[in-house]
């Protein structure tokens, strides 16, 4: 075991909440960040790219941030250097997603997100995120009843903790039923937003002692591969690595 994958380990349980997860798993859960992050490196093409595809390249770029990857060196510079170039057009919602390493190393250069009109119900939560990372302090964000249409009980929760975490105590029944959410077997991307809304409430109220994190990250570890990746049997090359990063940034908030 390297000195490095020691120092990563010993760094991120010093940081962790006591009360969020017991030791052992807090353990568990650097090294399975570790694991992956190594697998997102070793996938990276010589262009910055992963798969030549800029969405996906900009979810391994943000997971390898939040991990604070510092080794290559090259690895995350590369990847945004690939999205300045490969950037999609503001008619298209997938540029929501290719947005995010950029607009989170504030190196978008003013990029816009995409129009957030005529998007399906799986492209809302990627384009409120880029307009929540690009709006001015103090902006406000309003949103008309149709963004909510045809979204799931823990997608309107996710959408609404992003939106402010003023009298979040009205949406009980919405963490409720986001917490009931099986973590075995849900899409990595539920699981995502379900882990960034739960999170965000406890950070806006008296957190509820039900340890969602302890479940959630304790599944994502059944979940994760022998290669460090998290993947389905039939997955495309670029579903493994957008698994991959999703189940990552997820782990981190699990252990906040």
């Amino acid at each position: 075991m390297s000195r490095l994958f020691l120092l990563y380990t010993i760094v991120c349980c010093m940081a962790l909440r006591a009360d969020s997860v017991g030791a052992s798993l807090q353990l568990e859960g650097a090294m399975s960040v570790f694991r992956g992050t190594q697998y997102l490196v070793h996938e990276q093409l010589p262009d910055g790219s992963w798969r030549h595809d800029p969405a996906v390249t900009s979810l391994a770029a943000c997971a390898l941030q939040n991990a604070k990857v510092t080794e290559p060196a090259a690895a995350i510079p590369l990847a945004l250097a690939y999205l300045k170039q490969n950037i999609r057009p503001i008619n298209d919602w997938r540029r929501a997603i290719d947005l995010r390493a950029l607009l989170r190393t504030k190196q978008d250069g003013g990029l816009q997100p995409p129009a957030m009109t005529d998007c399906p119900p799986a492209a809302r939560l990627w384009l409120l995120d880029s307009i929540v990372l690009t709006r001015k302090e103090n902006d406000t964000i309003n949103l008309q009843d149709s963004f909510f249409k045809g979204l799931e009980s823990y997608q309107t929760f996710a959408a609404k903790m992003a939106m402010t975490t003023d009298g979040v105590e009205s949406l009980s029944p919405l963490r409720q039923e986001t917490r009931l959410m099986n973590w075995k077997d849900a899409p990595m991307e539920n699981i995502y937003w379900a882990a960034r809304a739960l999170f965000a409430w406890d950070r806006a109220t008296a957190p509820i002692q039900d340890n969602w994190q302890h479940d959630l990250l304790s599944a994502l570890l059944t979940r994760q591969k022998g290669d460090g990746a998290w993947h389905l049997p039939d997955d495309s090359p670029e579903a493994t690595i957008r698994q991959t990063a999703l189940a990552i940034e997820t782990i981190i908030i699990c252990l906040q």
